[in-house]
């Protein structure tokens, strides 16, 4: 009897060390840039540490983890199925946080070069901050926070992002996904827009943002340009926050398109406000091109002037759910 006992415990024991080992196993699956040479003291530059841990990422199946710390990077290269993972975005000892040194004119974020306009897949970005300082303390003049040329694929998402301050775009997706996911995105005073997303001709392109926000980027906060794609695309935007100074952001949503049929987008909740004595047009602007509008739930301050605009037709009252096609010749 008590050697079954004893066998029985020895047993329990090898099982529960094997479990703690294949734990161990998938906790080694992440990569500490701090553990591949950078310093992340907001001092010195920690470039070839991120390189490091992404290539030690790409190469054995993982996630590279960020500390919530003030790491200094010009450029870093995301391979295709790695994701970047961040400790926090918080205030105000700000999380994990990326800076840009002043004057570097790059891209922060740029994706897998190997890949080109081809697809990336089951990768992405969480839970950091990606900041550069405002001009004229910098003197850059190029340069978006994220700049992704290849297609978004299964399983690529972006969350959890604080975005700071870049002179170009806070976010550009050139060729749009299949599907892309952008999900609780806070984007401010960039040169162009917060979130830049054009489309390409790859097959079928699902584009869903949810929970965006984003004060005084200069152009809008998010842009849809789906160019002369031909491919079928639909588009949803669920719950986005905005605010102008009454000089930036004067549209919160911006739409372009040169397809010569329609183009349908859902957006679900947008609240835009508007600085006491300033006049913004429209919550949503149709720039160009045809597009079936579904949206529901928006809500504007006094001064902005309409709900949707183009150059044919001005919406000044919404119903709890309408549809429009709007058009810009």
């Amino acid at each position: 009897m008590k050697r079954a006992i004893v066998a029985c415990c020895l047993f329990l024991a090898v099982g529960f060390v094997g479990a703690h080992g294949r734990q161990r196993a998938n906790q080694d699956a992440y990569f500490n840039v701090l553990d591949h040479g950078a310093y992340c003291n907001a001092a010195q530059p920690d470039d070839s540490g991120f390189a490091a841990a992404i290539a030690a990422a790409y190469a054995k199946g993982g996630t590279v983890a960020v500390p919530a710390q003030f790491c200094i990077a010009k450029q870093i290269e995301l391979k295709d199925g790695v994701t970047l993972l961040g400790a926090g975005m918080s205030s105000p000892n700000w999380g994990a946080t990326i800076r840009q040194p002043n004057g570097a004119n790059k891209d922060l974020i740029i994706s897998d070069k190997s890949r080109g306009t081809g697809f990336t897949q089951f990768g992405g970005m969480s839970t950091l901050r990606l900041f550069a300082a405002p001009p004229p303390a910098n003197t850059s003049t190029t340069g978006s926070g994220i700049n992704w040329l290849a297609v978004s694929g299964e399983g690529t998402k972006f969350e959890h992002l604080v975005i700071n301050n870049f002179p170009q775009d806070g976010i550009l997706f050139q060729n749009g996904g299949e599907p892309l996911l952008l999900r609780d995105i806070h984007v401010f005073g960039c040169g162009r827009y917060g979130i830049e997303i054009k489309s390409s001709n790859h097959g079928n392109q699902l584009i869903q943002l949810e929970h965006i926000s984003g004060d005084n980027n200069k152009l809008g906060l998010i842009h849809i340009d789906v160019g002369a794609a031909t491919g079928s695309i639909s588009i949803l935007i669920n719950g986005v926050k905005a605010e102008s100074d009454g000089t930036n952001q004067l549209h919160p949503i911006v739409l372009d398109s040169a397809r010569p049929s329609p183009v349908d987008i859902w957006i679900n909740g947008l609240v835009y406000q508007v600085q006491s004595g300033k006049v913004a047009e429209a919550a949503i602007r149709v720039n160009s091109g045809q597009w079936r509008l579904h949206y529901c739930g928006i809500s504007v301050s006094p001064n902005v002037k309409y709900i949707v605009s183009d150059s044919v037709r001005k919406v000044t009252s919404v119903s709890p759910c309408e549809l429009g096609t709007m058009n810009q010749p």
